[in-house]
């Protein structure tokens, strides 16, 4: 799923949207049960889980990546098993539905 049309059209043209060789040999060469689309139910609505990726830019100059894009995402876990407030890999937990939906901007689900 992309919100970029050009990207997901090279995708289903199995075409790589950036300029990487090994990318563009394995669309090219493998046999892949693979869609893109524009449309995020259609990504995610039967999804065992989602993984998100943001851009990251490389300076190659000062080894370092620029992750400025996903520093300030705030990630929060609804599990009813864990109790409220506690850490899971880092974040925090939330069991209070109701409240967690409050919190939440956008929610992704792992079936």
């Amino acid at each position: 799923m992309d919100i970029v049309p050009e990207k997901v059209a090279l995708i289903n043209s199995r075409r790589s949207p950036i300029q990487d060789d090994y990318i563009e040999q394995y669309l090219a060469e493998r046999e892949l049960d693979l869609t893109a689309t524009l449309d995020a139910k259609a990504a995610y609505g039967n999804a065992d889980f989602a993984v998100i990726a943001a851009p990251a830019s490389y300076d190659s100059q000062k080894n370092f990546f620029d992750k400025s894009a996903v520093e300030n995402v705030t990630v929060i876990i609804y599990e009813l098993t864990l109790g409220d407030s506690s850490a899971f890999f880092g974040r925090l937990v939330d069991n209070d539905l109701m409240k967690f939906k409050a919190m939440s901007d956008t929610i992704i689900a792992n079936k």
